[in-house]
């Protein structure tokens, strides 16, 4: 018998500083990502294997939000302001995973162009505690 699932973007959530982020773009509005592998493996001359364990617990979200949506106003404030906040993605459904962490800060204010369609802005959300479970 096959396995199957429903996937409903609707059961996606994206928290950011106690505020439920809406208004996101098409296409992968929302990314993640850790910023370094779990281990190191080295291998010695003769074979013998050494693995170095990463501490590094940095993490990477990135919401693309549509041009125009008051969400861009509110990440760039916490870009500008330098501001520490919590931020959690809950993908929702039968089999949900919950990405982040509760020190993030937005990289920077994102890149920008005027077309005649509505455009995208892309936020990078560095996690330092950064968790995928």
């Amino acid at each position: 018998m096959t396995n199957s699932y429903t996937f409903d973007a609707s059961q996606v959530s994206v928290v950011v500083d106690g505020r439920y982020l809406t208004d996101f773009a098409e296409g992968d509005a929302v990314t993640w990502e850790k910023d370094e592998d779990n281990f190191e493996p080295k291998v010695g001359v003769t074979g013998t294997v050494g693995i170095t364990k990463k501490i590094n617990s940095i993490g990477t979200i990135t919401v693309l939000i549509m041009q125009g949506s008051p969400e861009v106003g509110f990440l760039k404030k916490l870009a500008n302001t330098g501001k520490q906040f919590a931020i959690w993605v809950n993908t929702g459904g039968e089999n949900s995973e919950k990405i982040g962490g509760s020190q993030a800060m937005v990289l920077k204010t994102p890149e920008g162009s005027i077309t005649d369609e509505t455009g995208e802005r892309e936020f990078e959300i560095k996690v330092f505690d950064y968790t995928d479970v």
